[in-house]
This record gives structure tokens, sequence and C-alpha cells, in this order.
């Protein structure tokens, strides 16, 4: 959805005086929206005029400057979160590189909806991508765990282990029957431990958020 006064601004980088045209380019790299770039760039190749062709170009460069900062500053999070469903396809990417970033970028957009796909990428074959979709499950939070809770009971050790070091690390106490039956049943033994440090990594996690202030 464009920005207030955008589609003004795209209509004079047509008008007939060169003047305005170069004014509605310079705006535009101002307002730093990237869904002005292809009418700009086409402005920067076509523009009779020289320095409105160097107005598109120095304003495409603008609004590039401006995107770069607000993703530096994770104002641009509602960016990410509109490539979550492309990024969930990412996380089936035959490039190990390509789904650990993906994981990556999921767990810093905080979007619950790519739980499940990040679930399945627990049993990744390559440790690296495992460890960021756990990483990104923890971030994610509490809207992950009914997936994880599920996986605790998965034919894989692997998985049971990601899923109960992921739940530890999230510390919701919901959580801590399913890890207790896991530390006393699984027949893994180093299953059974990640499962008892998560208990307490939770009870520790619940302790300190309940824990009273000291008194001046």
């Amino acid at each position: 959805m464009k920005k207030p006064g955008i589609p003004a601004l795209l209509n004079l980088l047509k008008d007939r005086k060169p003047a305005l045209r170069k004014a509605a380019a310079e705006a535009l790299g101002r307002i730093g929206d990237d869904g002005a770039i292809p009418a700009l760039r086409e402005t920067g190749r076509k523009d009779t005029d020289k320095d409105v062709r160097k107005a598109a170009e120095s304003a495409i460069k603008e609004i590039k400057e401006t995107s770069e900062q607000e993703k530096a500053d994770g104002s641009g999070k509602d960016t990410v979160k509109s490539d979550v469903p492309s990024l969930m396809k990412q996380l089936r990417s035959k490039d190990t590189g390509k789904r650990k970033e993906a994981a990556e970028t999921l767990g810093e957009s905080g979007d619950g909806s790519a739980a499940p796909a990040l679930v399945v990428v627990l049993g990744d074959r390559d440790k690296e991508v495992r460890e960021a979709a756990a990483e990104a499950l923890a971030k994610i939070g509490k809207s992950a765990v009914p997936s994880l809770t599920k996986l605790l009971k998965s034919r894989d050790p692997i998985i049971r282990k990601s899923a109960a070091e992921t739940l530890g690390k999230i510390g919701d106490k919901s959580a801590i029957p399913a890890l207790r039956a896991l530390g006393k049943k699984d027949p893994n033994e180093n299953v059974r431990e990640a499962a008892e440090f998560a208990i307490n990594q939770i009870g520790e996690n619940s302790e300190e958020g309940n824990a009273p202030e000291n008194e001046p």
C-alpha cells in the first residue's frame, strides 16, 4: 500500500515541465517508499532532461538507504512479516545456507504462524540449520509450545531432544508435564537429560519472574 501523496508524485514524474518532474523525484526519495522505485528507474533511464534523470537515480539510492536503515533499526519487521510465506518455502530449499537464513529471519519476525514450519526443520540434516530453527522457535515463544510438545513424541531422538531444549528456552510452564514424562520414560539418555534440564530452566525462569524486588 502506497503512502499518502505518492500516487500524485508518481503522476508528476510524467509532467511536461522538467522542474516538476525533478521535484517529484526528489520528494519520492525523501519519502523513502520502495514502491516508487520502478517508476523512478524508468525516469532515470528515459527522461529527456539530464537533471531529472540524476534526481531519479539519487532518489532510488536514498530509498534503498532508508530501507536498509529501517531493517537495521528493527522497524522493517512488518516487511519481514509480509515475507513469512516465502520464507517458509525457503526452509525447504536444497541450499543449506538459504534454509538457515530463512529460519533466522523467521525468528526475527516473531510470527507465530511460522512455528509449524520451523518445527519440521528441527529434523534438518544440517546441525546449524536445526540450531537456527530452535533459536527461531525460542524467539517466537509461547505460540510454538503446542507444536513443540507434540514433537516430544517423535520417533527421531534428535527431534525429541531439540524440542525439549527449545521448550526449556521458551520457559512456558504448560510444557512441564510432557517434559516430565519424557524425562522419566524416554529410551534415549540424551533426550531424558535434555528434558530434565528444560524443566529446571523453566523453573528458574519462573522463579526469576516471580521473585520479589529487593528492598532499598
